[in-house]
């Protein structure tokens, strides 16, 4: 697509930024008691709940994916231990051979 030059693009994150940063701006230049902080008050609540919330889906997101990952990694690690024991077995007979001794048979 055509774009303006200078132009960046703003991510739905940054743009839940600058209305948070916009409304406390509101707050500061007004009285508590006036109607537009009560109404900025109430809009910070409301962004900071949705912000809130995109993090928790975030993290619950990339949980579920590690997840994902370790049990397939278990499975793979369970799955070939049929198939892997056989090799470590004779590699741990030739290891440990040269650590055993015939005076220590009993």
């Amino acid at each position: 697509m055509l774009k303006l030059p200078g132009k960046k693009d703003v991510t739905p994150d940054d743009m839940l930024d600058l209305e948070v940063v916009r409304q406390l701006k509101i707050m500061k230049e007004n009285d508590p008691g006036s109607t537009e902080y009560k109404q900025a008050l109430s809009t910070y609540k409301e962004l900071k709940e949705i912000s809130h919330k995109e993090k928790k889906l975030k993290s619950s997101k990339y949980s579920r994916v590690f997840d994902a990952l370790v049990t397939i990694g278990l499975f793979i690690g369970t799955s070939t231990v049929d198939y892997w024991t056989p090799i470590t077995s004779r590699w741990g007979n030739t290891f440990m051979r040269r650590f055993r001794h015939d005076d220590d048979v009993i």
